[in-house]
């Protein structure tokens, strides 16, 4: 068995999460999540509008904690894994991601376009980009 995750380092637990990630399901019972903040997130999506903690059950949230950049990362591999496999199911993810995916861009797009009408005015220097115009 190859190991899949890396040993975490930072905030309580991760010796945990750790384990569970290179042990056999039917041992992940001999190091569960902590019961305490782990006092360093990392967040998978449980349901469309939770997410949680990979090290400790205090971690829970019904907002996106992910930056958009993340988010658009996130929102692509799932995209990647259901259109792999899809079925008639998948419609409502697969549609549920391209909109958060969407969203996110654009957000990163806005911010671009500020830091590019700032360096503008500031040294008059552009560039010309299909995707930002200022």
């Amino acid at each position: 068995m190859g190991i899949s995750m890396r040993c975490m380092t930072t905030g309580r637990y991760r010796w945990r999460t750790w384990f569970r990630g290179v042990a056999p399901a039917s041992l992940s019972w001999l190091a569960p999540k902590g019961k305490r903040d782990c006092g360093a997130h990392e967040w998978y999506r449980e349901s469309a509008d939770t997410w949680r903690c990979y090290h400790c059950e205090a971690g829970v949230t019904h907002e996106n904690p992910w930056t958009p950049s993340e988010t658009v990362r996130h929102s692509l591999a799932g995209l990647m894994a259901l259109t792999e496999h899809p079925g008639p199911e998948s419609a409502p993810e697969i549609q549920r991601l391209l909109r958060e995916a969407s969203m996110a861009l654009e957000e990163q797009v806005d911010e671009a376009r500020e830091v590019f009408r700032m360096v503008k005015e500031k040294t008059g220097v552009t560039v010309e980009s299909p995707l930002i115009s200022v």
